[in-house]
This record gives C-alpha cells, sequence and structure tokens, in this order.
C-alpha cells in the first residue's frame, strides 16, 4: 500500500486558549485519509494530536480541452463508480439536449471519448450521470 505524506500549515490566532481552525485537503487521495495535528507552542514544544482517519470519495469530472473542434475527453473517478452505467448529456444554452451516450465505467473510472463535431459552434453544459450521482462541467465548440 502506497503512502504519501504532505505537510499543511494554518497560521495560530494568537494566545487565546481555545480556537478554531479549518483546512480543506483539495488534494486528498481517494480511500482512507489520515490525519494528525501538530500544535507548534511559541517556545518552540509541541504536542501531536491522535490520528484521525477518514473515508475519502474524492469525485472529480475533468474536461479537456475545455476549447475544442469537436472532440474531447471525459474523465470521472469515483470509488463508488466500480462497473456502473454512465450516462453523458450535452445540451444547448437553450436547455435542448443535443447529445447523449451510454458508457459503461470500470474500477472506478469513466474514460470517455466525446465527438461532437456533427454540431454547431458554441457553450454547451454537460451532465454526466450515475444511478447515485449528478456531475455537470461546461465545454466550447470553436
Amino acid at each position: 500500500m502506497a503512502s504519501s505524506i504532505r505537510k499543511s500549515q494554518v497560521k495560530a490566532t494568537g494566545y487565546i486558549s481555545q480556537n478554531s481552525y479549518h483546512f480543506e485537503d483539495t488534494e486528498a487521495n481517494t480511500g482512507i485519509v489520515y490525519y494528525r495535528i501538530a500544535q507548534y507552542d511559541i517556545d518552540g514544544a509541541y504536542t501531536y494530536s491522535a490520528v484521525r482517519s477518514i473515508h475519502h470519495n474524492k469525485t472529480e469530472l475533468l474536461v479537456y480541452p475545455t476549447k475544442h473542434n469537436g472532440q474531447f475527453n471525459l474523465k470521472l473517478s469515483s470509488m463508488s463508480l466500480v462497473n456502473r452505467p454512465v450516462d453523458v448529456y450535452l445540451f444547448s444554452t437553450m436547455g435542448a439536449e443535443v447529445y447523449h451516450s451510454k458508457h459503461q465505467s470500470t474500477l472506478g473510472n469513466l474514460d470517455a471519448d466525446i465527438n461532437i463535431t456533427d454540431l454547431s459552434s458554441g457553450v454547451y453544459l454537460i451532465k454526466v450521470s450515475t444511478d447515485e450521482s449528478i456531475y455537470t462541467s461546461k465545454c466550447i465548440k470553436e
């Protein structure tokens, strides 16, 4: 099992005995992610919190290139996407459905090549739908 260690820092707010801090891990791996806090005092002393784990189901819809001539790629990664049907829809800016294709995810991933060379140039709204979730994005056909 591969692991990585990244350090992030949130600046202290002062000498107040109770503070609330926020950190969003935008680079978290999918699966179980482990965290702990190192608290450093002004005199250099430090303590560590207990290790906490979070089951992170990172889902990200990537569209590339977003500006294209009618051919682009969709990538969707999610632990819940194991051998599931996935529908891809494109809508005009007027709301009309102009494209629909069916795909099958494998091992938590969808990698789909989309060809809309027969459609007019313009902005299109993308909807990727599974039995559990809906993901949206947009693209521009030049």
